[in-house]
């Protein structure tokens, strides 16, 4: 079924991407906007393919509304599946253009998430919506229809123009790169590190951020003596240790080195403000533990375990996990625990792979899936080797490894009528994660 619904604006900002299936690169919104522009003759079809994905979009306001595909499936059906998603987002939000979708993109991500599952339809109505969906929509009025009431409007988008709401957003995110031995081995670490933000403030005022007190550039750089709130001495343990970072040309580092502190006036709209890299070791948030047992000679059993080690009180979404299957596999049968709640599997002959999706992932939990392997021949030594890497794909939202975090986020203007909405946000992702066996 689906496997991406993204919305873009026609300057070629992602304002929405939700991964259903994570089968398709994330890549595909830029190649979708290639083809777009650059179609040959005339306007592109609502349905086209390129490099064997499959592209069904609708523009609206300015905005293209797009789902992708890898399956062979009906023109029709696609179409029909993203029309019933337009449905759902314009009921809950009011309009379908670019001030509602920022307003309102929690809000969206909740809908989708309720809507569809693994790439399947579940419920499109909006009315059985409701009870599930917890977000409060913010309304964007038809200024063509000039209505008349206590109605939230967001940002406008003209650049230069003066808006009613100032607001400044901040995302940190940690893509991680995780090799691990399949007795649970940490091979190797590493975190890919980006705060991200998006400013529209009136005037481009002076900010001022500052960050976590016991971070430290440099591997090889000497652990200073440092007391915590409590008088307690730091020990290396206790510092955040970053390989390398690199800043946004419009910012001053005049005080980072001393205090932590960053000042800007940041450009209007998105951009990157820092990128940074971690090699030093640190809590993994997954470990995965397959166990591989030959009950005959054509016939392997594989137990795998995935246990969450990050806080009971955090979750993770749309976990993801894939394996492939030996090559001579003549059958293959995949068996949920049987507590199993909100989890999908399936068997995908033709591509020798077997999916394990589990829609929530609670801190401190274990999971269990068994395969058993059918096989044309007698197993090999290196018949595991077929099987694995097994490769985990996930987010967990308000969570980060590293423990590097915005401690304050200022906007400097003298004006007390100036009243700027600060949102700071924590992500953290898989970028490679998989278990070699």
């Amino acid at each position: 079924m689906i496997s991406q619904f993204f919305i873009l604006t026609d300057r070629g900002d992602r304002l929405i991407l939700k991964d259903f299936r994570f089968d398709t690169p994330i890549t595909s919104c830029e190649k979708f906007l290639r083809v777009v522009r650059s179609w040959p003759h005339g306007d592109c079809p609502p349905v086209f393919i390129s490099g064997a994905i499959t592209y069904i979009f609708e523009r609206r306001n300015g905005l293209y509304f797009v789902v992708t595909t890898k399956m062979n499936m009906s023109p029709a059906l696609g179409i029909e599946i993203l029309s019933r998603l337009l449905k759902i987002i314009k009921d809950y939000c009011g309009m379908l253009t670019e001030e509602a979708v920022r307003k309102n993109f929690s809000l969206i991500y909740e809908l989708l998430d309720e809507a569809i599952d693994f790439g399947y339809p579940q419920d499109t109505s909006s009315e059985a919506l409701v009870q599930f969906v917890h977000n409060k929509p913010v309304v964007i009025a038809d200024p063509k229809k000039n209505l008349i009431g206590d109605v939230n409007k967001s940002i406008l988008t003209d650049k230069g123009a003066k808006r009613k709401v100032n607001e400044l957003y901040v995302d940190i995110y940690e893509r991680l790169n995780v090799m691990l031995a399949c007795d649970g081995t940490v091979l190797s670490q590493s975190i890919d590190g980006s705060l991200t933000m998006r400013s529209y403030l009136n005037g481009c005022p002076p900010v001022r951020m500052l960050l976590s007190q016991n971070l430290l550039v440099g591997k090889d750089t000497p652990i200073p003596v440092v007391q915590d709130e409590t008088g307690r001495t730091l020990s290396a343990e206790d510092f955040i240790i970053v390989d390398d970072m690199n800043f946004h040309q419009c910012m001053n580092l005049e005080k980072f080195e001393s205090d932590r502190l960053l000042s800007f006036n940041p450009p209007e709209g998105e951009f990157v403000a820092m990128n940074y890299r971690i090699t030093t070791p640190f809590r993994v948030p997954f470990m995965i533990r397959p166990m591989v047992e030959e009950k005959s000679e054509t016939k392997i059993e594989l137990i795998l375990q995935v246990k969450s080690l990050f806080e009971p009180d955090v979750d993770a979404s749309n976990v993801f996990i894939a394996m492939h299957t030996p090559h001579d596999t003549t059958t293959c049968s995949v068996t949920l625990a049987s507590d199993a709640i909100g989890q999908t599997k399936e068997y995908r002959e033709k591509d020798h792979r077997v999916l394990w999706m589990i829609h929530k992932v609670s801190g401190q939990k274990e999971y269990y899936l068994k395969v058993i392997f059918n096989l044309e021949k007698p197993a090999t030594q290196f018949v595991t080797k077929e099987i694995g890497p097994i490769t985990i794909r996930f987010e967990i939202p308000n969570y980060e490894v590293s423990g590097l975090r915005v401690k304050g986020l200022a906007v400097d203007v003298e004006d007390k009528n100036y009243n700027a909405h600060r949102y700071i946000r924590y992500i953290t992702q898989s970028n490679s994660y998989c278990c070699r066996l």
